[in-house]
């Protein structure tokens, strides 16, 4: 069994997660208005399958056993929508950064 990160290097990991994510956001946009290839093309697939694996591996580092990082990247945008989720508390917190999210997660 492996020793659960300490609530720093949890929150370093998501925000690791989350610089990258800008970083392929913005590479995308100018890719896209260079070629006009969409996320859904071979192209598109490749490489967002990538970061999605990236997203899963963080999420077991993390112990997320819900997909709680996975909803946290592409349903809340990032924390961009301000969704709630539960809490281990049982209640509910709204998801807006790394701290919000490594708090729902336990840390």
């Amino acid at each position: 069994m492996t020793e659960k990160l300490s609530k720093l290097d949890a929150k370093r990991l998501v925000e690791d997660l989350l610089r990258h994510k800008k970083e392929l956001d913005e590479q995308w946009d100018k890719f896209d208005d260079l070629c006009g290839l969409t996320a859904d093309s071979k192209l598109g697939n490749a490489i967002w399958r990538q970061f999605d694996f990236l997203v899963r591996c963080v999420s077991d580092i993390l112990g997320d056993e819900t997909e709680t990082v996975a909803w946290f990247i592409w349903d809340n945008y990032c924390g961009a929508k301000g969704f709630e989720h539960t809490h281990p508390s049982g209640k509910m917190k709204k998801v807006k950064n790394a701290s919000d999210l490594v708090s729902v997660l336990g840390y």
